[in-house]
């Protein structure tokens, strides 16, 4: 079925715009796509109000083969055969299929408008609290301050000298007491040699004097 071919079979009803599309042509009218032809064959849109005429007829669901199944397109169905050969009939036909069309456009439509009333009628996301400043954070350095003074440390004109917790002053004991160790033995050599310098020196500036009579 060619447009020329269409043109005849829709000349009852009234113009029509023929549009190329799959293995066929759709048919418009009144801005609505309400109609199309698919090998040699016309099926019309159908809705809730205009299927029960279908029904009567016997006429089922549009459908076609993919690879993998059977696809059934509910709102089209075929048409009878004697509408081929009877415009006129064919006219009252297409015109409910017409109404079934803008139907369905103006279900769509409304469908748009409520989501976006929906989008704009929510209430925006609360933004987080943010949390107040946390007051042990505010008073580490207090707490640190006593912790060193805690810890022995020296302070020198208002200043810190060590700084090192109780872990770390036991460390520095060790290694002081390491250090004293070594240094004793020296200590006290050298205070003999010291005692033996200033004994010498008094026995030059005082001899010693003979008390035996």
């Amino acid at each position: 079925m060619d447009r020329d071919d269409l043109i005849d079979l829709f000349s009852e009803f009234g113009p029509i715009d023929i549009r190329r599309m799959f293995n066929g042509y759709g048919i418009v009218a009144d801005g609505v796509n309400f109609a199309m032809s698919l090998r040699a064959r016309l099926i019309f849109r159908v809705d809730d109000l205009t299927a029960a005429r279908y029904d009567a007829e016997g006429l089922k669901p549009f459908q076609y083969q993919t690879r993998n199944k059977t696809v059934v397109v509910k709102s089209y169905r075929h048409i009878p055969e004697r509408l081929y050969d009877d415009p006129e009939e064919l006219a009252v036909w297409a015109r409910e299929a017409v109404g079934a069309a803008q139907r369905a456009k103006a279900g769509k439509a409304a469908k748009r408008e409520t989501a976006k009333t929906r989008h704009h009628s929510r209430s925006p996301v609360p933004r987080r609290k943010q949390k107040p400043p946390d007051r042990h954070r505010a008073k580490a350095p207090e707490l640190r301050r006593k912790k060193y003074q805690a810890s022995g440390d020296l302070d020198l004109a208002g200043r810190r000298i060590f700084r090192v917790g109780l872990a770390d002053d036991a460390v520095a004991a060790i290694a002081f007491g390491g250090i004293e160790a070594g240094i004793s033995p020296l200590d006290q050599g050298l205070g003999v040699v010291a005692s033996l310098q200033h004994r010498d020196a008094d026995r030059h500036c005082h001899p010693a004097k003979d008390f035996a009579g």
